[in-house]
């Protein structure tokens, strides 16, 4: 007696349907809230406002583009000088997208980019590059 690749598929079919209801059926997002269950937060909520996080100052983004470290070397710009320029709470993290108006401090002209900042500790550190 051999098996016919119709049974193997309807089998196979059956399996990962099943497997798919179960996924669904135990995820909260998917079905009803119960009334004990607290909703969401909306990201407003709980993220902090720019007065209270407050906006890097030309001296912090400075150092802070200083000290930055990309993938592992020594970082590219020691003498970085950055000025700010308007600052927006994040939407992609903790911490504030300013416009800025920076120099590399090796004689290259001074360019516009917008730079991610947060604050760890008393710290200011780029967040988005």
């Amino acid at each position: 007696m051999s098996i016919s690749p119709i049974s193997i598929g309807m089998s196979a079919a059956t399996f990962f349907v099943g497997c798919g209801v179960g996924f669904l059926a135990g995820s909260t997002s998917y079905g009803a809230r119960s009334s004990s269950e607290a909703a969401p937060k909306v990201a407003s909520e709980t993220a902090p406002t720019p007065a209270s996080l407050g906006n890097p100052t030309d001296a912090d983004a400075s150092g802070a583009l200083r000290r930055m470290v990309v993938s592992g070397v020594e970082p590219p710009f020691p003498q970085a000088t950055v000025t700010v320029g308007h600052c927006e709470r994040s939407a992609e993290a903790a911490g504030v997208i300013c416009a800025t108006k920076w120099t590399d401090g090796k004689g290259s002209p001074a360019r516009d980019r917008t730079i991610g900042f947060s604050k760890v500790g008393d710290q200011w550190v780029v967040s988005r590059w």
